[in-house]
């Protein structure tokens, strides 16, 4: 993002959009915000979290961080009793115009806070986790190493006779299936197929639910 202070720079005054501010506090930048801000990495950073609704609903979480330096002064009261925009209110009250922005994109899973912040589905929040947690149980099966520990050890015809890891490996396959599920390995392999059909069926319900969100026709209108 460039920044400029001084009078010459175009307004930036737009109309009042939807917008929740939920935390305004200082803290320690981190290293990657202290070289995107071309501050000290020990230098304090405004950290602020905020909402931006449309049409009631809550499309993005926007997590800000700002160089204490350059907006002394700046408290929650002040960010959330502005009149305008956030650009705006650099503007008008410390002189700092914003010229352009750098944007980048990435697709990462929600974390819990975020997602019920965005009304996600807790449901798909907790399918994510399950999924998860089967491709790393599925990581500890070491096949080349525990391949046959299950079926040579005591121990591991004990394990694998627990009523809780048989009813996973009923539930997870066919009788024919699971007949063959008699190693630690074969089971890291049940796990992890396990795991990825989850995840494969979340991502599908989770794209399905951006491009039903899709305003198509306003999106035409502005092409």
């Amino acid at each position: 993002m460039a920044l400029q202070r001084g009078d010459d720079a175009p307004d930036l005054t737009l109309a009042t959009h939807e917008g929740r501010t939920l935390a305004l506090h200082r803290e320690r930048a981190g290293a990657e915000e202290a070289a995107a801000l071309a501050i000290a990495p020990e230098d304090k950073g405004i950290r602020i979290r905020n909402v931006q609704s449309r049409a009631g609903r809550p499309p993005i979480v926007d997590d800000i961080t700002l160089s204490a330096e350059l907006f002394p002064g700046l408290t929650e009261k002040i960010f959330r009793a502005r009149e305008n925009t956030i650009y705006q209110l650099y503007q008008s009250r410390y002189g700092i115009n914003v010229l352009r922005t750098d944007e980048r994109l990435r697709a990462v899973l929600a974390t819990r806070d975020v997602a019920g912040l965005l009304g996600l589905d807790e449901e798909r929040i907790g399918d994510l986790d399950e999924a998860w947690k089967h491709l790393l149980i599925a990581q500890s099966h070491d096949v080349s190493l525990c391949e046959d520990w299950v079926g040579k050890s005591p121990a591991g015809k004990e394990w694998l006779s627990d009523p809780a890891v048989q009813a996973f490996i009923s539930a997870t396959g066919t009788p024919e299936e699971n007949r063959k599920v008699n190693t630690w390995g074969t089971l890291g392999f049940r796990h992890l197929e396990v795991g990825k059909k989850m995840a494969r069926e979340t991502l599908a319900r989770a794209l399905g639910s951006v491009s039903a969100a899709i305003d198509t026709a306003t999106a035409s209108r502005a092409i």
